[in-house]
């Protein structure tokens, strides 16, 4: 990939040089599909093994009418961004 095009800084250039696989996508459509790992899926979770111990799921993500929505399950990963919705009650609700 020619890094050049993009006008960064010389730091930044050489981590991406040395990377063995980077994505970028080009359009709205490439950078939803890739968020949802995939453009047939609706709904995708973060996640990653802690060795030793199990499978940890950082957010799921979800395919909504204007974009995506992204949940985090544990509270301290909410309360960590500012511009999140935080429910304080456990009233039903019609999301899935």
């Amino acid at each position: 990939m020619n890094w050049t095009k993009y006008n960064l800084p010389a730091e930044v250039y050489d981590i991406l040089s040395q990377s063995p696989k980077v994505n970028i996508g080009n359009t709205t459509q490439e950078l939803l599909a890739s968020a949802i790992g995939g453009q047939d899926n609706g709904f995708f979770e973060v996640t990653y093994e802690v060795p030793g111990k199990r499978r940890y799921v950082e957010a799921a993500v979800a395919r909504v009418r204007n974009g995506l929505s992204v949940n985090y399950p544990e509270p301290y990963m909410r309360r960590r961004d500012p511009d999140c919705v935080f429910v304080g009650d456990d009233l039903p609700t019609d999301k899935e």
